[in-house]
């Protein structure tokens, strides 16, 4: 985990110089310290790395520096209020009371500086007294509510009002990071349009400035750019701040024609997939250009996004436009070769007795999927069929473009399991937008039979928290089931732990992935470094990890050849066991559950377990992404464009592909309701056999 500090804080050192002013109650340590926050700005990249390597040691015994470590979070220098920060938050307990002055820095201009104090923090608060709380003495006579089982956020991107009260009332912190992406509460409630739940929260004091880990963006920033204008009046009227950070390209106001120029130029410029499936973007660019003049903005934003979609990258997309209308007061997921129609909140089918729907408004099901799929990006035909039943929600924005005639009600057409009996109803459509979720929502246990049962439900800081809280309690179980269903991705971390535990002390490192991204002023050198991946040369690989390299790229031939004039060297993710304390080899048998709605960090996460002996892929193909998304502005739109090509090592690219599963499952109707989960019962039939 050093060598992983190391690296992530090394890019970011800069060259300003140390004032070091006096600290009361100096200890023995002060001075190494001071000493080693002066090596953090030497230009001799190895003096940083032994200064990162002196602040990894960090922990509790560091007790008596709290001072220090407290009054340096006011320091000049961004690194050094960061790994002050990190510094108090590896000492825990005793470095409770610099919580406030931790606090201060969700609010600093530098997003490197908010993150490592939301990490902190994280550490911090479970040691915070809460001066509304009686102390422990006093615990047993008034006891706070109990926080509800659905979390904060998701309650946020729900709109569910009485629970972000219940929440509060029980005092959960509002301002959570603890989210893919590092996002609180209000970002969630932003990115899903749940305008009175964004209220709420203001209204609670949460605070409105912090900025999310993936960008630094804060909720004014995401507001503004996904055209959530409530939201965004009434954050400019609390003075909320706009993040600090300069994206490439950013045109704040432009003329429709101008507009329509430098989309262009970026999708030429930056975006990865540009050529990838030999999509022509002219002619509708050309198109766009016409008629720009013409078009609300709302419909130039719509416009921009069927341009995305004629490309393969499944994270690209264009924010700050929606589509009008209505939405369908149900959701709509596969099973099989048919489509399952459920209530909002997973209460039950449509209508019982009858899981399937076959029709709306006179129409088969497949017409209006047709008609979505101008709207999404041409990648796996899961990730493409996954995606345009999430857009049959705004179904009345569909109606309009398939010339339904209006109507304040939808004609449903379903049938029974054996297809033997229809029905028809009439439903009134909805004001609100059904929310699919993060689904299921089963708990990491110890199942029955000891099995070992891991729930991933993002590829976070939490995921890797659950990695290390449940393997110690599985080491002897006779098998081990891994849900990652409906993991949309984050990071790669938990890959590289998760990993580690499956693997002999003694093995060969893997490549698990290999990408070249775009060559552009604004991409540096490190522009993959995040996602753990280096050029083959990068003097980070050790012998083992170079040679696995030189033996991979004998083999490897991608499925499209990137040109050389506009893309980096090959760049490398390497898999290897990782020296931690509570790392132990489990070789029992393993089954992994995927779906479709499985993405990008977790495309990359199955990808590096599939071939390992004793590991088995269970359910769907996975949605197919990997990206490395950069976002710029143009006027009231945010576009969102990969930067990488990265491929699979048996030379497929992510997009368009996603990862299949060693053994095909698809879910009974059932598990969309909460009831019979047939995958899970394959799985432990599995182990058990």
């Amino acid at each position: 985990m050093r060598a992983v500090l190391a690296a992530a804080l090394v890019c970011f050192v800069s060259s300003l110089v140390y004032c070091a002013a006096p600290i009361e109650g100096e200890t023995p340590r002060t001075e190494a310290i001071k000493a080693n926050f002066d090596k953090l700005v030497s230009e001799d990249k190895e003096v940083k790395r032994e200064a990162l390597l002196y602040f990894g040691k960090v922990d509790k015994t560091f007790a008596a520096e709290v001072p220090l470590f407290t009054a340096s979070l006011k320091d000049e220098r961004n690194q050094v209020r960061a790994i002050s920060a990190f510094a108090l938050g590896k000492i825990g307990k005793a470095a409770a009371g610099s919580i406030p002055a931790v606090e201060k820095l969700l609010t600093d201009s530098s997003a490197t500086v908010q993150k490592y104090a939301r990490q902190a923090l994280e550490r911090l608060r479970p040691f915070k007294l809460d001066p509304k709380k009686p102390a422990v003495g006093e615990a047993a006579k008034a006891q706070s509510p109990s926080a509800p089982s659905i979390s904060i956020h998701e309650a946020a991107e729900k709109g569910d009002l009485e629970t972000i009260k219940k929440h509060v009332a029980a005092g959960t912190n509002i301002n959570s990071t603890d989210w893919r992406d590092g996002e609180t509460p209000l970002h969630r409630a932003i990115t899903r349009g749940q305008t009175e739940a964004a209220k709420l929260l203001i209204e609670k004091g949460c605070n409105i400035n912090i900025g999310r880990t993936k960008d630094g963006d804060t909720p004014l920033d995401m507001a503004e750019g996904r055209g959530r204008t409530e939201i965004a009046k009434l954050l400019r009227e609390k003075e909320a701040k706009r993040s600090s950070k300069q994206r490439p390209s950013q045109f704040s106001k432009v003329e429709p024609r101008q507009m329509a120029d430098a989309f262009e130029q970026a999708l030429v410029e930056r975006w990865a997939y540009y050529k990838a499936n030999n999509a022509n973007f002219g002619p509708s660019i050309t198109k766009l250009r016409k008629s720009a003049q013409q078009l609300s903005s709302n419909q130039l934003g719509i416009e921009l996004q069927k341009i995305i979609a004629l490309g393969i990258d499944g994270h690209a997309g264009v924010k700050g436009y929606s589509l009008p209308g209505r939405y369908l007061p149900f959701l709509i997921m596969p099973s099989g070769n048919k489509y399952v129609a459920f209530k909002p909140g997973r209460s039950g089918f449509l209508s019982e007795g009858f899981p399937f729907i076959t029709a709306i408004d006179g129409l088969p099901l497949s017409v209006w999927i047709k008609a979505a799929k101008t709207m999404v990006s041409k990648g796996s035909p899961q990730y493409v069929q996954n995606h345009c039943l999430r857009l049959l929600r705004s179904i009345e924005y569909l109606r309009e473009q398939l010339g339904v005639k209006h109507s304040n009600t939808l004609q449903v057409e379903l049938t029974s399991r054996d297809n033997s009996k229809k029905k028809i109803i009439n439903l009134p459509l909805s004001n609100r937008r059904p929310l699919y979720g993060v689904f299921p929502n089963k708990p990491s246990s110890l199942i029955p039979e000891n099995i070992g049962y891991l729930r991933l439900r993002s590829m976070d800081r939490n995921a890797v928290d659950e990695i290390l809280r449940w393997m110690p309690k599985f080491r002897e179980t006779k098998g081990m089931i891994v849900d990652v269903r409906s993991n949309g991705g984050g990071t790669r971390e938990a890959l590289r732990i998760f990993y580690s535990f499956l693997v002999a002390a003694d093995s060969t490192p893997r490549v698990a992935n290999c990408a070249k991204y775009r060559l552009h002023p604004d991409f540096d050198r490190d522009h993959l470094a995040a996602r753990f991946m280096y050029e083959e040369t990068d003097s980070k690989w050790t012998e083992a990890g170079r040679s696995a390299i030189t033996k991979f790229k004998d083999k490897f031939k991608p499925q499209w050849n990137p040109p050389e004039k506009e893309f980096s060297k090959w760049h490398y993710l390497v898999l290897s066991r990782m020296d931690l304390p509570s790392v132990y080899h489990y070789d029992k048998p393993v089954v992994v559950l995927m779906n479709a709605k499985c993405f990008s960090a977790t495309d990359i996460f199955l990808s590096g377990l599939k071939g390992i002996p004793n590991v088995f892929l269970l359910g769907k193909p996975s949605g197919g992404g990997s990206a490395r998304s950069v976002t710029l502005q143009l006027g009231n739109f945010s576009v969102r464009l990969a930067s990488m090509a990265s491929f699979n090592p048996d030379g497929r690219l992510f997009d368009g592909n996603g990862i299949q599963p060693d053994i095909r499952v698809d879910p009974l109707p059932e598990y969309y309701i909460g009831g019979r989960d047939n995958m899970l019962e394959a799985a432990v039939e599995l182990i058990n056999q």
